[in-house]
């Protein structure tokens, strides 16, 4: 029998960080769900703070990529992912100790903090030693394990929801376990150290421009600007996640029926991640991600102006 290869551009790097995204959405999942309804019905917050909940823990994740975007090009790639993950599992273990809604934000915050500082420094490890023609591969590859997480946790949660004689808390404390153990993975990945590129004297005098200076911000190419201030735009017209679930247990949805919705989201999601990325490989990606951000565009926009329409019906 001729044994398997392993495709080249899943290295070492892209199967381990695969596997930590995994676990740790796991976790992240298994809460997501239930979480606003934790929120309101549990601790007896207002549907608002959910949403204030979500946008400050997105808040101070974006904030965060700023700063370990450029950290990581000047320190240990290892340690930064080892640190981001690590604070995702501190802000876990702290809701699941949260007695009143300000603690449960602080935790989503610490959580998504963790998510500015280990993403670019996993991304560059994820590119390590492969060429141009695969990232969309392996960025699909991963996304789809990071997504079966998202599937496996909501899983496990329902089941898990029902043991526990559909009590919210006791699922709180098993999200932590996975969280950990990603942490732990992070161990096994490895960072190819480079030496410092070594000081050529000039001889001859040379004009100073600003960003000649070191440490100096390179200026962005344009085309990325604007994707970037595309993406700025629709993260304010955007709404979380949250607030649809919560909009679907207001619809008469239970608990179980919120996670299973859930849980269908997420597989819709997995399946989708490695042939889209493998399709932006052979065709313009720009192309793959304005279908992508279309379809995300009419699918947030029709649960929005139902969600109006039921209000006015209501006034």
């Amino acid at each position: 029998m001729t044994p398997v290869r392993r495709p080249r551009w899943l290295t070492r790097n892209v199967a381990t960080l695969s596997g930590v995204s995994f676990l740790q959405d796991a976790a992240s999942e298994l809460l997501y769900p239930v979480l606003p309804i934790f929120l309101t019905t549990v601790l007896g917050a207002p549907a608002a703070v959910v949403g204030a909940v979500e946008g400050a823990a997105e808040g101070a994740a974006s904030l965060t990529k700023i700063a370990a975007g450029r950290l990581a090009d000047r320190s240990s790639k290892r340690r930064l992912i080892g640190l981001g993950y690590g604070l995702a599992a501190v802000g876990k273990l702290i809701i699941a100790l949260a007695g009143s809604w300000p603690v449960v934000l602080l935790a989503r915050c610490v959580d998504r903090l963790g998510k500015g500082v280990r993403g670019a420094p996993r991304d560059a490890l994820l590119m390590d030693g492969v060429g141009e023609g695969s990232r969309g591969r392996i960025f699909g590859f991963h996304r789809m394990a990071d997504t079966l997480g998202a599937v496996v946790g909501p899983t496990l949660g329902l089941v898990l929801y029902e043991l526990f004689h559909r009590q919210i808390p006791p699922l709180l404390w098993v999200a932590v376990a996975p969280a950990v153990l990603s942490v732990l993975l992070v161990a096994a990945v490895r960072e190819q150290r480079t030496a410092p590129a070594a000081v050529v004297r000039q001889t001859a005098p040379r004009r100073t421009t600003p960003a000649a200076h070191p440490g100096a911000p390179a200026r962005l190419p344009a085309r990325l600007r604007l994707l970037i201030g595309g993406l700025a735009v629709f993260s304010l017209v955007n709404f979380p996640d949250a607030l649809l679930l919560l909009r679907a247990h207001d619809l008469g949805l239970t608990t179980e029926g919120v996670i299973g919705a859930y849980i269908l989201y997420n597989v819709a999601y997995a399946g989708l991640s490695y042939p889209a990325g493998a399709l932006s490989d052979r065709v313009p990606r720009h192309l793959v991600f304005a279908g992508g951000w279309r379809a995300s565009r009419r699918a947030t926009w029709g649960s929005g102006s139902s969600a109006i329409r039921d209000g006015c019906s209501r006034c």
